[in-house]
């Protein structure tokens, strides 16, 4: 199985973070990670399956690679090649399907419960799950409903979590499944600006809630087991 993993610009090595994941449950996997500001992304066309890290960077302020981007995801879903977008990842293919991607009040930041609708309780890629997930939120931007072109699989306060494309084996999810405590602490140590931030942030992250939020990672093997895995 051949993975191409884009990943743009980020403060977290997203990549091997899912890597770690993928090939715990698939140690044969061609896992290549692929960085569009310096990468040809032609190679995606000939993958079994695509994922799309997040990234620091914005959508809406057009960084200078995002078009080239942009034109790999409408390859891959031209040649119906599964895509899993993550976060930023999300963000950009749902642009890609007629999307809008507005920015939030505040930043999501912490686990928060992803509640499945109808549509995902229903959808393959989330058998097994129970209706409300626990998983990791780091974005600043969201994507706002409606979609032209796809179907929203799960949301939460912020708004749309996950979609489908109706046209591809494309999804995205704006959460994080993969993030681990070391990416945690690093947040709390270097990222949140005042005392206010990291108590709010830390009442977030308990134990508890660290426990739960591991099933969600079972989200890339899953994405793999229906839509690659023969």
């Amino acid at each position: 199985m051949r993975l191409a993993c884009i990943q743009p610009p980020n403060r977290f090595d997203y990549g091997t973070a899912i890597q770690r994941i993928v090939t715990d449950r698939f140690p044969d996997v061609e896992f290549r990670v692929l960085d569009p500001r310096r990468d040809r992304l032609h190679p995606i066309v000939t993958a079994d399956a695509v994922i799309i890290t997040g990234s620091h960077a914005r959508i809406n302020r057009r960084p200078p690679f995002l078009v080239h981007l942009e034109d790999a995801i409408r390859a891959a879903i031209a040649e119906a090649i599964p895509i899993l977008g993550v976060c930023f990842g999300h963000q950009v293919l749902a642009s890609v399907l007629g999307g809008t991607i507005e920015t939030l009040p505040e930043r999501s930041a912490g686990f928060e419960d992803i509640d499945l609708t109808t549509a995902g309780s229903n959808h393959d890629l989330f058998a097994g799950f129970d209706h409300t997930i626990t998983s990791f939120c780091w974005h600043r931007d969201h994507v706002r409903e409606p979609l032209l072109d796809a179907r929203v699989l799960a949301t939460n306060r912020t708004g749309v979590q996950a979609f489908e494309s109706t046209r591809a084996p494309a999804f995205g999810i704006q959460f994080h499944p993969e993030f681990d405590q070391s990416m945690v602490e690093t947040i709390l140590r270097d990222r949140l600006a005042s005392d206010r931030c990291r108590q709010q942030f830390s009442r977030s992250v308990t134990p508890d809630q660290y426990t739960k939020a591991q099933e969600s990672r079972r989200l890339y093997t899953r994405f793999l087991e229906q839509y690659v895995v023969d």
